[in-house]
């Protein structure tokens, strides 16, 4: 959503039909790194990664681990906390808490079955 309130649909089903990029073989963790690297709500884009450079990087690299360790060694500069940060905002996107209107509680979107090193406080809090 843009700051004006106007929605994109963005359906994975649809991917294919896409004329000015392909994602052939890309699995949908691919395509949340990668649009993880171009910039979101949790992570702000490394200079001058946009989209078209994130999906070219994984496509070459296909994790975000192969992407930030090449980018380490380029010309890039990668801040110190980077992937730390980046990992939360992939733990966010996949289990942050929401609420179940079948059982009425806030449970997380899917099972975590990480580690996660501390309270999980960035998954969103719990209201009380």
């Amino acid at each position: 959503m843009d700051k004006f309130g106007q929605v994109v649909q963005f359906q994975h089903s649809m991917l294919q039909q896409n004329k000015d990029l392909s994602f052939a073989g890309f699995t949908k963790q691919m395509i949340l790194e990668m649009c993880i690297l171009s910039g979101c709500d949790y992570l702000q884009s490394l200079p001058g990664m946009g989209l078209k450079r994130a999906r070219a990087l994984i496509k070459r690299f296909t994790t975000y681990n192969q992407v930030i360790k090449h980018l380490r060694y380029s010309i890039s500069s990668v801040p110190p906390l980077y992937e730390e940060s980046f990992k939360k905002a992939l733990l966010t996107f996949q289990h942050q808490r929401v609420y179940d209107t079948i059982t009425e509680k806030i449970v997380h979107l899917s099972d975590i079955s990480e580690n996660i090193e501390d309270d999980g406080d960035f998954l969103g809090p719990y209201p009380f």
